[in-house]
C-alpha cells in the first residue's frame, strides 16, 4: 500500500516535521513523489521508521539508529547504555529554555558566572546544546524551543568573545567562519572563545560566509590561520573542492583549517597547507 505524511506520522507517532527532517538530513527514507508533488510511502518506508522510532526509545542516538538499520535484525541489538546523568544546573536550564523563560534562563546563568569560560562552555552550554539537538530528532522538542535555546545560547558565547576582545591583540590571528550554506554556529562560537582563551586573535566572521567576503579579510586582516567550521557531514570528493575553492580566493600564505564534526576521522585531501581534522581545537590548541 501507499500512504501520504499524514497517515505515516499518525501509524509511527513521530512527528510529521521529524520524517521529513530525518529524509533530508539522513536519507532515513525516499519516499516517492506522486504527480500533484505529494510525498509517497510504501509499506516498507513504514516499518523503517518504526525500526528507527524503537531504537530511539532503546537510548539510541538518531545517527547510531540509522546505522544500525543496516544489520539484518536492528532490533536484536542491545540497548544503548543510559547517558550520565544530566547536571542539575543544564537540566533546569534546559527546563526554563524550554519553557521560554529567558529570565530564568538568565538568573542561572548569573549563578555560574565565577566559573571558567572553558567550563560554562564544556559542562553547561555544550551538554545543553545537545540535548535540545536530540529533542528535535526525537519531536519531543519544536522547532521554536530548539530556535528559541539556541539562540540564547548563541548569546553567551558571543558574549564571551566580546568580552575577551576577541582575544590578544598580537596573537596568532584565526579567522573563523563557516562555508557557504554551512549555518551552524554555536560550536564555532564556543571554539572561537576557547582560541581566544588560549592566546589567539580571533576575526570572528560568522555563518555561511561567501568566499569572496572571506577572502578580503583575510588581505585586511592579516590572517595567519583560516578555519572553517563544517557540522554537515560530507566527503573527501567535496571537501577538496571546498578546498581548492578557498585558496582561489586567500592566496598560498594562510594556513587552512577544515574542521568539525561534518568531516570525516583520518581523512586525507593531499592538498598543501591543509588541515583537516573532526576536533579543531586539538590543531590549533596543540
Amino acid at each position: 500500500m501507499s500512504y501520504r505524511i499524514k497517515t505515516v506520522a499518525e501509524r509511527t507517532g513521530i512527528p510529521r516535521n521529524t520524517i521529513v527532517a530525518w529524509e533530508r538530513r539522513y536519507g532515513v527514507v525516499k519516499p516517492v513523489r506522486a504527480p500533484n508533488g505529494y510525498r509517497v510511502y510504501s509499506d516498507a518506508d513504514v516499518a523503517r521508521l518504526q525500526q528507527v522510532k524503537l531504537l530511539l526509545d532503546r537510548g539510541f542516538k538518531i545517527s547510531e539508529a540509522i546505522q544500525l538499520l543496516d544489520r539484518p535484525d536492528p532490533l536484536d541489538t542491545p540497548a544503548a547504555p543510559p547517558p550520565d546523568a544530566p547536571r542539575s544546573a543544564m537540566e533546569e536550564l534546559l527546563e526554563r529554555l524550554l519553557a521560554f523563560d529567558r529570565p530564568g534562563a538568565d538568573r542561572l546563568r548569573a549563578g555560574f558566572s565565577t566559573l571558567p569560560y572553558r567550563a560554562v562552555i564544556d559542562d553547561l552550554l555544550s551538554p545543553l546544546v545537545r540535548h535540545v539537538g536530540h529533542g528535535w530528532e526525537r519531536g519531543t522538542c519544536t522547532v521554536a524551543q530548539e530556535h528559541f535555546a539556541t539562540a540564547w545560547v548563541r548569546d553567551q558565547l558571543s558574549t564571551m568573545l566580546l568580552q575577551l576582545g576577541g582575544g590578544p591583540p598580537g596573537g596568532h590571528r584565526v579567522a573563523c567562519a563557516t562555508p557557504p550554506g554551512e549555518r551552524h554556529e554555536l560550536g564555532l562560537l564556543g571554539l572561537g572563545v576557547k582560541l581566544a582563551l588560549h592566546g589567539n586573535r580571533v576575526i570572528y566572521l560568522g555563518p555561511d560566509l561567501p568566499l569572496e567576503a572571506l577572502g578580503a579579510a583575510v588581505v585586511t586582516q592579516g590572517i595567519d590561520t583560516v578555519l572553517l567550521s563544517i557540522v554537515n557531514r560530507t566527503d573527501a570528493g567535496s571537501l577538496r573542492e571546498l578546498a581548492d575553492d578557498v585558496r582561489a580566493v586567500i592566496g598560498e600564505s594562510p594556513r587552512l583549517v577544515l574542521g568539525g564534526p561534518g568531516v570525516p576521522e583520518d581523512i586525507e585531501l593531499g592538498c598543501p597547507g591543509v588541515i583537516t581534522t573532526s576536533v579543531p581545537e586539538e590543531v590549533l590548541q596543540g
